[in-house]
């Protein structure tokens, strides 16, 4: 049957929020420990009804149902740029032929974002949405960032490392300071090139230690420090299907190179489990650069992703080199 696509209305909302919670139900019987906010069409439907008063979607309807949708947020600066951002919960399409019908949606939508000089284009989607990650990828979206999550069961492979663990406070600023600023220094390194950007002063590190709901977890080894791992409540930069009252998220985590494959980050990681189940928190998560060739390694082998973010960045010579031009008008 014929895929026709059009204009995201209000009329469409309730059934783009049921294919949502469709979905994420189909990703939940994958990865159980997930909360359970997304599976209500309700919450879905007030997010769409929100996004959709600001910025315009495309939905693709098969014999009148509706299959599919995309909408995103009109950034003015996103990494810099004009952009696009469209969350996991403002697109979807059915799983079983989410291919061609991202594929359409996307044709349809891309061009009105690019007239309006949006050339970066951003979104979320489902771990599970095996097609449409096939679909974004064949369409030059590469993958940045996965968000993944696991409970609070012990960690496997432990080996015995000789470390003292503890939550830092301000007079430890001298031994997190050199962390930090080696992650920052770590994240803007071949092949992540996450910029820095900016020189942290003492005033900005206390703030930063003492954020609300925030814990920085500090190892030592032979007194020198050697790893720590920062955990927060109500993470805003992890993907919104993971955020939850009873989620701890991992927001930050760096080890000394000499003490990689020590063992320390995987003891940090099983203090931060402790804590959280002590707490009453019910998961962990954790959300990290997908170039980040070291951290994904450490975090995949201990976390099950649950959402991938995808970019594609336009040439921006197309705002003058454009289809419509006519050659006669080059000079």
């Amino acid at each position: 049957m014929t895929l026709q696509i059009a204009p995201l209305e209000q009329q469409h909302l309730e059934d783009a929020a049921a294919l949502v919670c469709q979905r994420y139900r189909a990703l939940c019987a994958e990865a159980p420990v997930l909360p359970a906010h997304f599976a209500q069409p309700d919450v879905i439907l007030a997010k769409l009804a929100d996004l959709t008063t600001t910025a315009p979607g495309v939905v693709a309807l098969r014999g009148g149902k509706l299959v599919g949708f995309l909408a995103a947020y009109l950034l003015p600066s996103f990494r810099g740029r004009r952009g696009v951002y469209c969350p996991e919960w403002a697109n979807g399409a059915r799983l079983d032929d989410a291919y061609a019908i991202n594929q359409e949606l996307y044709r349809a939508i891309a061009g009105d974002w690019v007239r309006n000089g949006y050339l970066l284009h951003g979104l979320t989607i489902f771990a599970n949405d095996r097609q449409g990650l096939d679909a974004w990828h064949w369409q030059g979206f590469g993958m940045i960032v996965a968000d993944a999550i696991r409970d609070l069961t012990p960690v496997t492979g432990a080996r015995r490392v000789r470390v003292d663990i503890s939550q830092a406070s301000a007079a430890d600023l001298p031994d997190l300071r050199p962390l930090q600023l080696g992650l920052r220094r770590h994240l803007a390194s071949a092949p992540i090139f996450l910029p820095l950007q900016e020189k942290w002063d003492d005033a900005r590190y206390q703030a930063w230690l003492v954020q609300e709901g925030t814990i920085h977890w500090l190892a030592r080894i032979d007194g020198q420090p050697a790893a720590w791992m920062r955990t927060q409540t109500g993470d805003e930069g992890a993907a919104e299907l993971v955020r939850d009252a009873a989620t701890v998220a991992i927001t930050g985590a760096y080890t000394m190179p000499a003490q990689r494959s020590s063992g320390v980050a995987t003891a940090l990681l099983q203090t931060v489990l402790n804590h959280a189940e002590e707490n009453g928190a019910a998961r962990i998560s954790v959300d990290f650069e997908s170039q980040n060739i070291d951290g994904a390694r450490f975090w995949l082998h201990h976390f099950q992703p649950v959402s991938y973010s995808l970019l594609r960045q336009v040439d921006e010579r197309i705002l003058w080199a454009h289809a419509d031009r006519e050659e006669s008008k080059f000079w």
